[in-house]
C-alpha cells in the first residue's frame, strides 16, 4: 500500500476556544517533578500540545468522541482533548507521579473527573476495554529504548481509528514504513522544532531543540 497524503485546510473556529486560548491553559499544567530520563519523560510544551489538538480538532476527530493518550506523562493532550469537546478521554502511563499530575492538571483546567481517566500501565501491557476514535500520544522516540516508539504505535494502531504521534524526524522513514506495514493510511505529517528544556542531568544548555515529525494516519 502506497501512503496517501491529505492536508487539511479548514480553519474554522471552535464555538467555545480558540487555539492560543487552548495554549494558555495547557500552558498553566503542571510538568514533570522528576522525568525519568531512560523512559524519555519530556513534558509536550503548550505551544506544540495546542497545535496538534487543534489539528485533530479541525479534522473532526475530537469533538463527541473517544480519545486515548498512550505515554500521557502529566496529561496536556489527553486534557486538552477534553477541553475541545472529546466525550471522554483515557490517560495511560506506567509513571504513579505523572498520574497524580494528571489529577492536579484536571483541576487546574476545570475538567470534570467524569470527562476522563487514567490507567497505570505500560503501552506493551495496557489492555483496552473499548475501541478508541482517536489516539494522540508523544511516545518515547526510541533513543534509549529501541523499539519503544513502535511499541506504542502498535498498541494505538489496535484499538484506535486515527493516530496522531510524534516521532524523532531522524526516523520518519521507518516510522511510515511501519504504519503503510501494518495496513495505515497516512493522512498527514508535518516537522517540528520540539525544545526539550534542560530537566535531565545530562543537558548542558537551557533548551536543547530535536526535529520531530507529528505523523496522523487511519488504522482502518
Amino acid at each position: 500500500m502506497n501512503p496517501v497524503f491529505i492536508f487539511v485546510i479548514s480553519w474554522s473556529l471552535s464555538d467555545d476556544m480558540s487555539r492560543r486560548e487552548l495554549e494558555i491553559a495547557l500552558d498553566k499544567t503542571k510538568p514533570f517533578d522528576d522525568p525519568d530520563w531512560h523512559a524519555e519523560q519530556y513534558t509536550t510544551p503548550a505551544g506544540i500540545a495546542a497545535n496538534l489538538l487543534w489539528h485533530l480538532h479541525l479534522g473532526e476527530h475530537l469533538a463527541g468522541r473517544q480519545v486515548l493518550d498512550l505515554g500521557c506523562g502529566t496529561g496536556r493532550l489527553g486534557l486538552g482533548s477534553v477541553l475541545l469537546g472529546a466525550d471522554h478521554a483515557t490517560l495511560v502511563d506506567f509513571d504513579g507521579e505523572a498520574l497524580d499530575n494528571v489529577d492536579k492538571n484536571a483541576s487546574i483546567l476545570n475538567v470534570a473527573s467524569a470527562d476522563y481517566d487514567t490507567v497505570l500501565n505500560s503501552a506493551e501491557a495496557f489492555q483496552p476495554k473499548q475501541e478508541y476514535d482517536t489516539a494522540v500520544m508523544n511516545p518515547p522516540f526510541g533513543t534509549q529504548d529501541k523499539g519503544a516508539d513502535t511499541s506504542f504505535l502498535a498498541k494505538a494502531t489496535s484499538c484506535s481509528d486515527i493516530v496522531l504521534s510524534l516521532h524523532k524526524a531522524a526516523t520518519q522513514e521507518y516510522v511510515m514504513r511501519w504504519i503503510v506495514d501494518h495496513d495505515g493510511v497516512i493522512l498527514d505529517q508535518h516537522r517540528i522544532r520540539f525544545p526539550l528544556k534542560n530537566t535531565m542531568h545530562h543537558h548542558d544548555r537551557d533548551t536543547e531543540h530535536v526535529d520531530v515529525i507529528a505523523i496522523m494516519f487511519q488504522t482502518r
